[in-house]
């Protein structure tokens, strides 16, 4: 980041001086590394993203997710299911819930 951060600045300077002096070619050629320049940033930023995302969802085990639901559902009277979907076309498995019907 101080690599982009220094290259960033470099590219205001040399923005700054071709408009001090009305030079539009290097103002362009200015322009087209400052774009060249954001789109690398953009790229490094949304890798850095997908791999934070990866390594959080990939942190945490299965079973203890499945303990804490099981928990939430145990205080709150659910019953928890996940299985196969019915129909054909179903997009994802998603848990069913229930409420629990206490007999007396």
């Amino acid at each position: 980041m101080q690599v982009i951060g220094r290259s960033m600045g470099n590219i205001v300077k040399s923005l700054d001086s071709s408009l001090a002096t009305g030079n539009l070619q290097k103002m362009s050629e200015t322009m087209d590394q400052f774009e060249r320049q954001f789109v690398n940033m953009e790229m490094q930023a949304e890798f850095m993203e997908g791999a934070m995302v990866g390594s959080t969802s990939l942190s945490t085990p299965e079973t203890e997710v499945n303990s804490l639901m099981q928990q939430v559902a145990d205080e709150y009277g659910l019953e928890i299911s996940v299985g196969l979907p019915k129909a054909p076309g179903t997009p994802s498995l998603r848990p069913r819930i229930r409420r629990r019907v206490k007999t007396i």
